[in-house]
């Protein structure tokens, strides 16, 4: 049997025992029941003949991150400024500790009104946060643009002037 990739018509059969479309077996039997195939209906089909077209290289687009990346790092110095634990933040937020770690860790996200309860249960606005989340966001689109390596991650100093700042 010649090879697909050349081309090559493949045949379609149906096994008459449990009714199983498959391409010819070089067994002779059926993938499902592994009955013999003698009484076959033959269709031929095919093979895709032309090779895929190789993707185009997509040119790297900067890192931008969303404030939903900025808001558990946010979340998470603001409590450590606090100088509070999760257990604390926990207890004051009515949730379990678990929860908290998973907002801090990006595992899961708040909703905005669980996020602005969340803010406030650490002694900041809501407001002053998402202004927080802009600023980073700015911070980091003029860094790209600049092209200079922006990794968000790595450059905690954003961070930090940004909780520095009253």
């Amino acid at each position: 049997m010649p090879d697909a990739d050349q081309g090559a018509v493949r045949i379609v059969l149906r096994c008459p025992h449990c009714n199983l479309n498959q391409f010819e077996p070089l067994s002779g039997k059926c993938r499902r029941c592994k009955g013999l195939m003698r009484e076959q209906e033959q269709v031929e089909v095919e093979a895709e003949s032309k090779p895929k077209p190789k993707p185009k290289p997509v040119s790297p687009t900067p890192f931008l991150p969303l404030p939903s990346f900025w808001l558990p790092i946010l979340l998470t110095g603001l409590r450590q400024r606090a100088g509070i634990t999760q257990q604390e933040l926990a207890n004051r937020l009515g949730t379990p500790r678990n929860y908290v770690s998973k907002v801090e860790n990006a595992v899961c996200l708040p909703r905005m009104d669980r996020a602005a309860i969340y803010a406030d249960a650490l002694g900041v606005p809501f407001a002053r946060v998402m202004q927080m989340c802009d600023w980073l966001i700015d911070s980091a689109k003029t860094e790209s643009a600049a092209d200079s390596p922006c990794n968000p991650i790595d450059n905690q100093a954003n961070v930090t002037g940004v909780l520095n700042v009253s």
